[in-house]
């Protein structure tokens, strides 16, 4: 989870194609789309072709996530 510039919270979390959440108390969550809409291929050699990734990590460094 990163808080945003705006002051908001931005979190990243194990789902298909790593699934996002915004927030603006970091109590109440709404769906914020996926990291990767139109799926990661790279990763199928990892997880046998399921979209279902794990375990990610977010950051916000020179204006980038």
């Amino acid at each position: 989870m990163v808080k945003r510039p705006n002051g908001g919270y931005l979190l990243a979390h194990t789902g298909d194609n790593i699934a996002l959440k915004t927030s603006a108390d970091r109590t109440a969550w709404r769906d914020a789309g996926v990291v990767f809409p139109s799926g990661a291929p790279w990763t199928h050699a990892y997880t046998g072709g399921s979209a279902g990734l794990w375990a990610p990590d977010i950051s916000y460094g020179n204006g980038r996530y």
